[in-house]
Formats: C-alpha cells, structure tokens, sequence
C-alpha cells in the first residue's frame, strides 16, 4: 500500500484574484489531483473565502486546506497603511498567530511534507530549520533586518521572480536560488 499524503505544502497569505494567487494558482495546476495541501492566511477584518471557493479557484491539485491566522512582516516597498495602523495590525496578527500556532504544527507534522513553499516574503517568519522550506520572493524589500536575514539563510531554496527582488539579497549567503 502506497502513502497517499500529499508530498508538498503550499503556503499564501492570498487567496484574491490578484498577483500572488493567481501564480500560485497556475504552479498548482501542475500538479495531480489532491497531490498538495494549501495553507491560506486568515484575515482579520476582511471576508472569508469560504472552502469551495478556495478549493474552486486553487483547483484540483490542493487535498487538505487549512486557514491560520499567519504572521505577517510587511516588509517591502508598498506596503499597507500608514505606518501606526499596520503596526497595529500586525500586533493583532501576532496574538491571533498565537493562538493558531500550535494547530499550524500539527498540521505540518502530520502532513510529513517533502516541502513547504511559501508563496510571499511577507511569511518569512514561518521558516524554522526543522522543515525544508522554499521561499518565493516575488516583493521588493524595504529593509534588510536580522529576522528577514536569519529566515532566507534557513530556507533550502529561495525563488526570486527577477533580479530587481534578488539584488537586496546580493549580499546574503543562500543555500540554493533561483531567478525566474
């Protein structure tokens, strides 16, 4: 008998229409039926996708999807909101990452991914060195701190969409990259 679980993990902090999702949404339709689960951020203050419409737009690759309350750093150029009120929205992440964070392990654990890839920088802070984790980098950083440093020479491949994301990081020692 074969272990059926899937092999991968795939981790957004979107699931709108938009940049980020749809990528994510075309790379997954390279993918079997049920061969991935899907990880979405839930979002204080804003609508929920129910799970057939996360399951419709994602297709048919994704088997489990699981909804937490994911931490957050915006740190690229764009970001949301004056700088007060994105504070205090990402405190408020924080506490609810809090309490989300215990059922987001487990999942991993019981999932026995192969990988976890991380569809945005803004979830750096999810890479621990107990996982094999790849990150896409698709956002231009705004600054370079120890956090967003540590997390990109923790993970085991890094996926930049062109060299204006990869040149911040010029400096930085990465296991694996790769420029799309």
């Amino acid at each position: 008998m074969t272990d059926q679980r899937p092999k991968a993990l795939f981790i957004t902090h979107d699931a709108g229409l938009y940049g980020a999702s749809r990528s994510l949404r075309l790379l997954l339709s390279r993918f079997g039926k049920g061969e991935v689960d899907l990880i979405v951020a839930r979002r204080p203050f804003r609508g929920r996708p129910d799970q057939e419409s996360i399951r419709s737009w994602f297709g048919p690759a994704v088997g489990r999807i699981g909804e937490f309350a994911l931490p957050l750093d915006y740190c690229y150029r764009g970001q949301p909101g004056p700088r007060p009120v994105r504070y205090l929205y990402e405190m408020l992440l924080k506490m609810l990452w809090m309490r989300d964070r215990r059922s987001f392990r487990r999942m991993l654990a019981d999932g026995r991914y192969e990988y976890i890839h991380l569809n945005s920088l803004t979830l750096h802070r999810l890479i621990t060195p107990d996982a094999s984790w790849v990150l896409h980098v698709r956002e231009i950083l705004d600054r370079m701190d120890r956090h967003v440093a540590r997390s990109l020479r923790t993970a085991d491949g890094v996926i930049f969409v062109d060299e204006t994301t990869r040149e911040p990081f010029a400096d930085l020692a990465l296991r694996h990259e790769r420029v799309l």
